[in-house]
């Protein structure tokens, strides 16, 4: 019975090694195909990646914003390469949790002819031997294209330097121009030197660990009054956990902007005692 035991764990073993080969092998051509970057500057302003072609993108750094559009149509805000479309593949009863982009990734899962389990999705495919294993499976199409071209994506680089960020005014510029409804969930993690964010009023909801481990994070600049900051959303995080007695308990964990200091927006000098702020040679300032 162990042999058995040790030659199947062996064989699942040697089969996601090959598997990570084959992906791997299959992601260097892919990223083969792309037209490749060879340089990342940045000034006070922004950030500027230049590729093989001489194309240069720029990115100023007050919109490191990506969007998302949910499938009920509202748009979602998140920092640009913060997440991609990641799935965890529970083999035993065959459950999947979408992630990163599920709102706009479609996706599909089946049994092949050799009882694997395999789940594929507009940007991302993979196949999962079964057993107690469980995996995740990423994006393979890190590209984007432009006039016909396709050129390599520099998501996550500029997430590194976005995240050098102390104020995000991403959202009221998003506001005056494509007004976001949610700030989505993991959309701006480990911005651990945030202090401060600015929103606009179309928001009106703040995912469960959008601002995880924004351990810096304090100050909420709105743009609404106190009573339009009452209906934003702030969604919480339930954790379930199993005591030794097989009781289920549920805890907790406060959404992060529950405990900062809100200040609502005032174009004049406030005449009440409250928390105001208005903009000074464009930063947020406190009346």
């Amino acid at each position: 019975m162990k042999k058995t035991l040790t030659i199947f764990l062996l064989s699942i073993l040697v089969l996601s090694l090959f598997l990570c080969g084959c992906d791997l092998n299959s992601q260097e051509e892919q990223k083969s195909s792309f037209i490749q970057k060879t340089e990342i500057r940045q000034d006070d302003n922004g950030v500027t990646v230049v590729y093989e072609d001489g194309y240069e993108l720029t990115y100023s750094f007050t919109q490191p914003i990506d969007t998302i559009i949910e499938k009920d149509g509202t748009r979602s805000a998140r920092a640009i390469g913060s997440i991609y479309a990641q799935y965890n593949v529970s083999i035993n009863n065959a459950t999947i949790v979408p992630g990163g982009t599920a709102g706009s990734v479609e996706y599909s899962t089946s049994v092949d002819d050799s009882g694997n389990f395999v789940v594929s999705g507009n940007t991302f495919i993979g196949i999962a031997d079964g057993s107690d294993l469980q995996i995740q499976m990423g994006t393979v199409d890190r590209c984007f294209e432009k006039d016909g071209k396709r050129y390599e994506d520099c998501s996550y680089e500029l997430l590194t330097i976005f995240r050098t960020k102390t104020t995000l005014l991403d959202f009221a510029m998003g506001y005056e121009n494509e007004p976001y409804d949610n700030v989505f969930a993991f959309g701006f993690t480990k911005f651990e030197k945030l202090e401060s964010i600015i929103l606009p009023t179309s928001i009106k909801k703040i995912d469960k660990k959008a601002f995880d481990e924004c351990n810096k994070l304090t100050t909420v600049y709105y743009y609404g009054t106190a009573a339009e900051w009452q209906s934003v959303e702030l969604v919480n995080t339930e954790i379930k956990i199993v005591d030794k007695d097989k009781n289920e308990i549920v805890e907790v964990v406060e959404n992060a902007l529950a405990k900062c200091t809100v200040y609502f927006y005032s174009e004049e000098a406030p005449t009440e005692a409250g928390n105001y702020w208005h903009f000074v040679d464009g930063k947020p300032l406190v009346w």
